[in-house]
C-alpha cells in the first residue's frame, strides 16, 4: 500500500520473549516505555511505529494530568524518545496519518474549551516539524474526537468530532497535500459523529459506532466513498460488538480490527473484532490479555511481512493511564517460516580471558526475517573447557537475530560452537581459536 494512515480514537510489535502464537494478544516488553496516556496517535513511519502527544494522568482521575507534545518511536526492539526539535503544540484527542513519508497531524484540543485546526508534518529524513499551509473557499474548524484517512488517490478525509461548540458538521473535509487546500465534500445524511475512528478499504472510507451529539452510542457502519462523494449503511451480519466510543481500530486486508473502547456507563472493554468488508460479517477474536480493559487507546497495523496490530496506552476500568504496549497476532498472519540459519562471523580468533560475540541470523521463504524462533548453542566437548557462550539460548527479535556473548577462559585450543533454531533442521557452525 503506497499510503498508509495512523488511527486514532479519544482516547506495538516485534521484539517479544514469547512464542508467535497465532489470534492471541502478547505483551511487548521495552526496556523503555513512553508514560502512560491516551488521546494519543500511532502510526508506521518508514518501517518504524512513532508516538505523539496524548493526555498523560497517573492515579486516576484526581490525579495531576495534562496534555504533552513528546514523540517517540518504536524501533522492533525498544521505545526511543525523539529528542525535540520545535515540535507542535501539545494536544490529545487529535488524528496522525502517513503520506508520501511524512506524518501528518490534525486538530486535537489542549484543554476542556480550546479545540486546534493546525497542521503539522514530520520528516524522519530530517527529524524536523513543519506547519502546513491550509487554504481553500472553505476550512474545517478546530475539532478534536474526529477521525483522519488517506485516500487512495492521496488526500486526506477529515470527518466528525467536536469542537467549540459541540459536535463538528457531519461534511467529509478532503485535504489536497499539493495544493494545501481542504475542499467541503457532502455531508452524512445521519449528521456528525464523534469519539469514532474510520479507515480506507478498497477506495472507501468505513467508519464504525461512536455517537451524534446528546444520543446513545452506536454500533452502527457507515461506508463513505470519495470518488462519487456518496455515504452509504452497512448492514452488518454474525455477532455484533456491544456500542461503544474510544476504541482503536486498524486494518488488515479487506478487514477493519476494532478493540476494546467504553460504553455509557464508561465501562471499558477488553475484546477484539474484525469486520471483513467483503462479507459484510463480523468476527469476535480473543480478548486483550485478562482483566485488562482499554478505551481511549491508540493502535496501528505494524509495517513488514507479518502482519501484527500494535496497541498502546489507553485508559484502564478505574480511569488510570496505561504506559504498556501490546500486539495482536491475528490467524490469518502470514508467518515468516524458518528456512535457513547463519552465524558472523563463522570464525573467530580471541585471546586467553578475552571476549567476543557472534550474531545468528534466520532467515526465512524470500528472505523474510524470523522473529520468535529460539537460537540454542552448544559447544563441543573440548571447546566447553576453553570458553563459555552467554545466554544459552534466547529468541531471535525483529531483526531475525539473536546476539551471543563469547568468554574466553585462561586455556588455549580450539573450540567449536553450533547455533540450531527450533523447528530448523541446519545449524550455523562458528570456530572459535584461543592464543
Amino acid at each position: 500500500m503506497k499510503y498508509l494512515s495512523g488511527l486514532l480514537l479519544l482516547i506495538c510489535a516485534f521484539a517479544l520473549p514469547v512464542s508467535l502464537m497465532a489470534d492471541q494478544w502478547q505483551e511487548i516488553v521495552s526496556t523503555t516505555q513512553p508514560p502512560a496516556r491516551y488521546g494519543h496517535s500511532l502510526v508506521t513511519l518508514e518501517g518504524q511505529v512513532y508516538l505523539f502527544g496524548g493526555y498523560t494522568q497517573v492515579g486516576g482521575y484526581t490525579q495531576a494530568r495534562g496534555p504533552v507534545n513528546d514523540f517517540w518511536k518504536f524501533d522492533g526492539r525498544i521505545w526511543i524518545k525523539i529528542a525535540d526539535n520545535a515540535p507542535p503544540a501539545a494536544r490529545y484527542l487529535h488524528t496522525a496519518v502517513v503520506h508520501s513519508n511524512k506524518m501528518y497531524v490534525f486538530g486535537g484540543q489542549t484543554n476542556a474549551t480550546t479545540y486546534l485546526s493546525d497542521m503539522w508534518s514530520y520528516s524522519s529524513d530530517t527529524n524536523s516539524w513543519q506547519e502546513e499551509p491550509q487554504g481553500g473557499l472553505t476550512k474545517p474548524e478546530g475539532r478534536a474526537h474526529h477521525s483522519a484517512t488517506i485516500t487512495e488517490d492521496g488526500s486526506m478525509i477529515v470527518y466528525g468530532g467536536r469542537g467549540s461548540y459541540g459536535e463538528n458538521d457531519g461534511y467529509a473535509w478532503q485535504y489536497n497535500f499539493t495544493t494545501g487546500d481542504w475542499t467541503r465534500k457532502s455531508a452524512n445524511p445521519n449528521g456528525s459523529i464523534s469519539c469514532h475512528s474510520a479507515t480506507i478499504i478498497a477506495g472507501k472510507m468505513y467508519v464504525f459506532g461512536g455517537k451524534a451529539g446528546s444520543q446513545q452510542q452506536s454500533n452502527d457502519i457507515v461506508s463513505y466513498d470519495p470518488v462519487q462523494d456518496t455515504w452509504s449503511p452497512v448492514i452488518a451480519q454474525g455477532s455484533i460488538p456491544d456500542p461503544r466510543v474510544f476504541y482503536a481500530m486498524t486494518t488488515e486486508g479487506t478487514s477493519f480490527w476494532v478493540f476494546g473502547g467504553e460504553n455509557t456507563n464508561v465501562t471499558a472493554f477488553n475484546d477484539s473484532w474484525e469486520f471483513n468488508t467483503a462479507t459484510k460479517t463480523w468476527t469476535r477474536r480473543s480478548d486483550m490479555i485478562s482483566s485488562t480493559t482499554r478505551s481511549r487507546v491508540a493502535a496501528v497495523t505494524s509495517p513488514g511481512r507479518e502482519i501484527f496490530h500494535i496497541m498502546f496506552g489507553g485508559m484502564d476500568a478505574n480511569g488510570t493511564a496505561i504506559s504498556r504496549s501490546y500486539r495482536y497476532v491475528s490467524d490469518s498472519t502470514n508467518l515468516c517460516k524458518a528456512t535457513s540459519i547463519t552465524a558472523d562471523p563463522n570464525k573467530l580468533t580471541l585471546r586467553k580471558n578475552g571476549n567476543g560475540s557472534v550474531t545468528v541470523t534466520v532467515n526465512g521463504e524470500d528472505n523474510c526475517l524470523v522473529e520468535g524462533v529460539t537460537v540454542t548453542s552448544t559447544i563441543n566437548r573440548k571447546g566447553k573447557r576453553l570458553i563459555a557462550v552467554s545466554p544459552g539460548s534466547q529468541e531471535t527479535d525483529a531483526n531475525g537475530q539473536a546476539v551471543f556473548a563469547i568468554n574466553v577462559k585462561d586455556k588455549t585450543g580450539t573450540a567449536v560452537i553450533k547455533f540450531s533454531a527450533s523447528g530448523l533442521s541446519m545449524s550455523a557452525t562458528v570456530r572459535v581459536k584461543i592464543k
